[in-house]
């Protein structure tokens, strides 16, 4: 899957702890193989966000502990 995003983080520095989104557009995917099963990620136009917050560790890239999820929010082309 490809897909065009933009993504806002909101970083705090005292703590070092951090938020992001990223909103995501699909704009190609094709099948791939997995367990000898075909899978597709989202359709052309399909839009969905990601989520992500966590702690920066250190310094160094990419020192940082982060969890996350996705969810969809529709279709472009709706």
């Amino acid at each position: 899957m490809t897909g065009s995003s933009h993504q806002q983080v909101v970083f705090n520095g005292s703590p070092g702890t951090f938020s992001a989104y990223t909103d995501v557009t699909v704009t190609e995917s094709k099948a791939f193989g997995l367990g000898g099963k075909p899978y597709r990620l989202g359709k052309v136009g399909d839009t969905f966000r990601v989520f992500y917050f966590g702690d920066v560790t250190g310094m160094a890239v990419p020192s940082a502990l982060f969890g996350g999820y996705a969810v969809g929010t529709g279709r472009v082309n709706d």
